[in-house]
């Protein structure tokens, strides 16, 4: 799962050298039968999401890389994942837990997983991570299961999409 995400990153790193031309959020959601979970990853930059935190605390000074920022920040993340990634299975919205998150150069790996998810017939995906804060934004989600993948490229105009999963 993280190779993909990796090769994600590349694409992301190509299309954003020399100034972010372009703003966008890659998400792995990962459908593990044998846990009866979703597990997500999503990929996204640091100046991005500190530019939505700044924003949120009318504050253009803080610097999400400071110790005493990130308690707050973290709490911050947990709250805007869960608004802006929204999970239904089969018609039901699942419960999603944020676990956390790492930096890692200029971007940031951020965690989250639904559990006790039975039989995976469809998935709605809405991800609205950054909508509000850029009007190019973009967010590629992939879909696994069973080492097959669908994708799908999210924006402002279509933050949703529903993946039909195969057995």
């Amino acid at each position: 799962m993280r190779n993909r995400l990796l090769i994600g990153l590349a694409v992301m790193i190509l299309l954003t050298s020399f100034r972010h031309p372009m703003h966008v959020s890659v998400t792995e959601i990962e459908i593990d039968t044998t846990e009866k979970s979703l597990k997500v990853i999503t990929h996204i930059f640091m100046d991005d999401i500190e530019k939505s935190y700044r924003t949120v605390k009318k504050n253009n000074e803080l610097d999400i890389t400071d110790e005493k920022v990130k308690p707050d920040f973290k709490n911050f993340l947990e709250s805007y994942f869960l608004k802006n990634i929204v999970l239904s299975v089969n018609g039901k919205m699942v419960e999603v837990t944020f676990l956390g998150y790492e930096e890692e150069g200029d971007g940031l790996w951020c965690y989250l997983e639904a559990v006790k998810v039975k039989k995976v017939k469809t998935l709605e995906v809405k991800n609205t991570i950054l909508i509000d804060e850029f009007e190019d934004q973009a967010n590629l989600v992939h879909v696994e299961k069973n080492k097959k993948i669908k994708s799908a490229k999210l924006d402002r105009k279509t933050t949703k999409r529903l993946f039909v999963i195969e057995e």
